[in-house]
């Protein structure tokens, strides 16, 4: 979705969608590659794919990724790079903190800049009233994914150890 689409109606509605989310439970036990990246895969994928499910379904008009994969496969960019050896080493060097454990209990849409950084736009507490919880804020917040302003898909988490 362009940026300039996103108004105060989509806003409204996504914190709608996002209050009758439970917060759950996942882990990220091991890691997986696309071509050139290397993700962690978490377990449970089913409560990640149906909140992308949902979406896809609210804004049909967005689908995932823009379309181009026929198949969503929930995932946390660890890292890109074109040398696979690359991605081992980097794979070697974070190994020792598997698994990582979280709760994932808000959304997070994020919006790419020129340059090609992303950036966050607005935080969707699950099962919340629509702000972002102190709470939230002073512990390691875990978000589940990305809401349709996004062309990738990340959760970010925090080590519980």
């Amino acid at each position: 979705m362009p940026p300039g689409e996103i108004d105060d109606a989509l806003l409204a509605d996504l914190r709608a969608f996002f209050v009758g989310v439970a917060p759950f439970a996942f882990a990220l036990p091991r890691f997986d590659r696309f071509p050139g990246v290397l993700y962690l895969a978490p377990e449970p994928a089913v409560p990640f794919r149906d909140l992308i499910a949902a979406l896809a379904g609210r804004y049909p008009q967005y689908p995932p990724y823009g379309g181009k994969h026929d198949t969503i496969v929930p995932h946390l960019t660890v890292a890109h790079a074109a040398d696979p050896a690359v991605l081992d080493a980097v794979a070697a060097a974070v190994a020792g903190a598997l698994p990582l454990v979280a709760v994932a209990d808000e959304a997070t849409l994020m919006e790419m800049d020129p340059a090609g950084r992303w950036h966050t736009r607005e935080r969707f507490p699950f099962g919340g009233d629509g702000r972002q919880s102190r709470r939230s804020a002073r512990r390691g917040r875990t978000s589940a994914g990305t809401a349709p302003g996004a062309t990738s898909r990340h959760s970010t988490v925090n080590d519980p150890r």
